[in-house]
């Protein structure tokens, strides 16, 4: 639309057939093995560097919480007067990120257990942590500040 003037709108295209069959792939946490490759020169961010399961709907916030710690990593090496691709520095990415990553990958995985059964010692778990949570302030903050992007649980 030309600048001041009124919007205008296409209707998406609808799709309305099917060409093949339905596929499938199984839901994983996955990591890799550095978030740096490229000799330490290229940084791996968001579904690139890790994947989590869907339960807790947290791949944006970490893809987010990448992207910040990579620029000022870059910041900090032009800072320092070094190439942005500097591996030395990019390295603080690679060892922050993945301490956060692994946290939120192991809060999920516990999630993703407590609430996948109907065995009574899993439903009476599952019901005194929730209690538990629910119950004690500081503990309350931390899962919420960790599931809204807060970085470490505990840390």
């Amino acid at each position: 639309r030309a600048l001041g003037g009124p919007a205008t709108f296409r209707r998406t295209p609808v799709v309305t057939t099917v060409h093949g069959p339905r596929a499938a792939f199984p839901l994983m946490q996955l990591s890799a093995a550095s978030y740096l490759v490229g000799g330490g020169r290229v940084a791996l961010l968001g579904d690139a560097a890790h994947t989590v399961h869907p339960l807790a709907g947290q791949g944006l916030n970490l893809g987010m919480a990448d992207a910040e710690c990579l620029a000022q990593c870059v910041a900090d090496n032009v800072a320092a007067g070094m190439d942005v691709g500097d591996s030395m520095h990019l390295r603080a990415y690679d060892y922050k990120r993945r301490a956060d990553v692994s946290a939120m990958q192991t809060g999920i995985r516990v999630i993703h257990e407590m609430f996948d059964g109907t065995d009574a010692g899993r439903v009476w778990a599952r019901t005194a942590g929730m209690d538990l949570v629910n119950s004690v302030g500081p503990i309350r903050r931390q899962v919420v500040g960790a599931a809204v992007g807060g970085g470490l649980l505990f840390g």
